[in-house]
């Protein structure tokens, strides 16, 4: 039974603590996820996406002067720059030039969460009031949830947040958490990892996938 377990245990773990050379760099921060906004950079100038947290790092590409809710999942060390994903890679943006748009930690703060997951692919919402949450597996009937109710640790140490939601003929549960999580299909890196269980016509399923903030 133990050789049975360890494979799949294996791959859990992979999922969420997958080596990636940005991810190495980045320090824990329970209250990110957040979402910012370009700020101090010139109407006729870019902000810089570099591979690395340094002013050295080569540079992968660039965000608009105006851009907002750039989601930065994880800082360095010196907390002075911040991981983001943009396009199908992550990458480092100097927090010098970025503006957060509340001092909230993820789970309180006035956004939605969209998470997903692949093979077997399946996407859900949770939205900004953490009222309803919205559940699709493949391309099968969306199923519209009412939240019965939400918590988190009181010591908040870890970053946890959960919830349960029910439908006429199904429930869910699911908890959301701090973690570096990978799509394993991009280079992207995500700053919450969840697992979500549905219960429906008498059968449970559970799912494993990222989380991300959006506006």
């Amino acid at each position: 039974m133990l050789r049975q377990i360890l494979p799949a245990l294996t791959l859990l773990l992979s999922l969420f603590l997958l080596p990636h050379h940005a991810g190495a760099q980045a320090t824990f921060d329970p209250s990110l996820p957040a979402l910012l906004d370009v700020t101090g950079v010139a109407a006729d100038d870019t902000l810089n996406i570099r591979q690395a947290p340094s002013g050295k790092a080569a540079k992968i590409d660039e965000l608009s002067p105006f851009a907002r809710n750039v989601e930065v999942t994880a800082v360095n060390d010196s907390g002075t720059w911040g991981r983001i994903n943009h396009a199908e890679a992550s990458g480092w943006v100097s927090l010098r030039f970025l503006r957060r748009q509340h001092d909230m930690t993820w789970h309180d703060a006035p956004h939605g969460l969209s998470c997903f997951g692949t093979e077997p692919f399946w996407a859900a919402d949770l939205t900004a009031d953490r009222q309803s949450f919205r559940f699709q597996f493949f391309d099968d009937p969306v199923l519209d949830m009412a939240v019965d109710w939400r918590a988190s640790p009181e010591n908040r140490v870890a970053g946890v947040f959960g919830f349960a939601a029910s439908h006429f003929d199904a429930t869910a549960f699911a908890t959301l958490r701090r973690a570096t999580c990978s799509d394993g299909m991009s280079d992207r890196l995500y700053g919450l990892g969840t697992e979500v269980f549905v219960t429906q016509y008498g059968q449970t399923r559970a799912y494993q996938g990222c989380c991300s903030l959006s506006p």
